[in-house]
């Protein structure tokens, strides 16, 4: 029998029906039981199924090896618990597809820098000449919740961007709102106050 590792093994296999190698601890391979023996992963798969936060799975690959010879072996021959092959997981939520048209902008222009927007992104417009652009583009859960407006250059802007904040998270269609100044000017100081203060962050002007 060859010299046993102490660590790694219980003993030579001696005897009338031993064949004179060393047993190996749970744990540990190899001739004299010196090497161990672990389980190693892969990295994890992308969560399953459509995009849209869907209750789905990933998995990956776990498997036991002889870390000084690289030899694959036996689930049994590692020790501790064999690492999940497989979990739950939420598929990320989508893309929200192109960008709603604009006012006095040049849709096909803006199509090229933004033909479509990943959740949590921004992106700016392209204005018609003579106007200029205040916000932007924003996706959140897979809709857009902000989008900008395109002004004539040097119009006060300000009151229609945090308006228009508003009616987006509200889920409103703006093509409704056909003179947003005037529904904002119709409205309630109390719900003014309560729209700016969800919009605009405490301390801004």
């Amino acid at each position: 029998c060859p010299r046993c590792a102490q660590e790694g093994s219980q003993g030579c296999d001696y005897g009338r029906e031993g064949n004179g190698t060393c047993i190996c601890k749970t744990g540990y391979d190899g001739e004299t039981c010196a090497n161990t023996a672990e389980f190693h992963t892969t990295e994890w798969s992308m969560c399953e199924g459509p995009c849209g936060g869907t209750p789905s799975f990933r998995t990956r690959l776990v498997r036991c090896y002889n870390t000084g010879s690289g030899a694959l072996l036996e689930d049994s021959q590692c020790a501790g618990e064999k690492p999940l092959e497989r979990e739950a997981c939420i598929t990320p939520l989508c893309s929200c597809t192109e960008p709603p048209r604009i006012n006095y902008s040049n849709y096909q222009q803006t199509l090229q820098r933004c033909p479509y927007l990943q959740n949590g992104k921004e992106c700016y417009a392209v204005c018609d000449t003579g106007y200029a652009r205040t916000g932007v583009y924003k996706c959140e859960s897979s809709r857009y919740v902000q989008w900008p407006i395109c002004l004539p250059i040097g119009e006060v802007a300000q009151e229609k961007v945090v308006l228009h904040s508003y009616v987006t998270l509200a889920g409103i269609d703006l093509s409704l709102v056909l003179n947003v100044s005037s529904w904002y000017a119709s409205i309630r100081p109390s719900l003014k106050q309560v729209l700016a203060s969800s919009v605009v962050p405490s301390g801004t002007g």
